[in-house]
This record gives C-alpha cells, structure tokens and sequence, in this order.
C-alpha cells in the first residue's frame, strides 16, 4: 500500500480482508479484479473504491504487488526468472521484468545478491 505517513491502511474492512485472503490463497493463478469482485459479489468498482479507501491501493496493485514479493521469495532461495513468472502467472517474461525491476529497483537475476547484502547489513 501507499503510505503518506499520515496514515495506516485500515483493514478492519471485512470485505477488504476477504479480498486479501482470497488473493493469497489464489496468488499462483490468473487473477484479476473482476475475478475478486465476482468472488466476493460485489462491483468492481465497489471492490477499487474500498481497497483505496482501506488500503490506498488498487485490487490491481495489490495482486501485482504479492506476486512480485512472493517471486522475489522464491528467487532468493534459488528458483528462477522464468520460473516464478510462469508459476505467479505473468504474461511474459519482458512485462515481468520491468515490473520486478520497477518495484524492487534490480534485476530478478540480483535478488540473491541483494537479499545477502541486505543481511549483512543487519
């Protein structure tokens, strides 16, 4: 989620805790808002307007954003590129790329290096 600082994402919202449970117990297949939405029986729109009020984030976000730390997981402890994009369901390997490298600053092929140097740190 997006925090300004201000304020932390409120999750006492059960419709919002239902969509976050579904989507990690659902993160290794093709997913999207309309996906959730229709599980929960709401609106899409509803289901955007609840995740940025609870969350300051969208359903869309979210989803990416737990399949790129879940890909980064499995990097660090040895899978490959390819892989955790075909295992988290992203279309191809260039719009996995650059959204890893967008979020996390790196290559997927760095997440070893980088997690070792980021517990050195500690």
């Amino acid at each position: 989620y997006k925090n300004d600082g201000t304020s932390k994402p409120d999750t006492r919202n059960r419709m919002v805790m239902n969509a976050v449970q579904y989507i990690n117990e659902s993160i290794t297949r093709p997913l999207s808002a309309n996906a959730v939405a229709e599980h929960l029986s709401v609106s899409r729109r509803y289901l955007e307007k609840m995740f940025n009020t609870h969350l300051h984030i969208t359903p869309k976000q979210y989803i990416i954003t737990r399949k790129l730390i879940m890909a980064r997981q499995e990097l660090c402890e040895g899978s490959t590129a390819v892989e955790v994009c075909e295992k988290y369901g992203f279309p191809d390997y260039s719009g996995f790329y650059r959204q890893y490298v967008k979020y996390f600053g790196h290559k997927p092929s760095d997440a070893v290096k980088i997690e070792g140097l980021i517990d050195l740190e500690y």
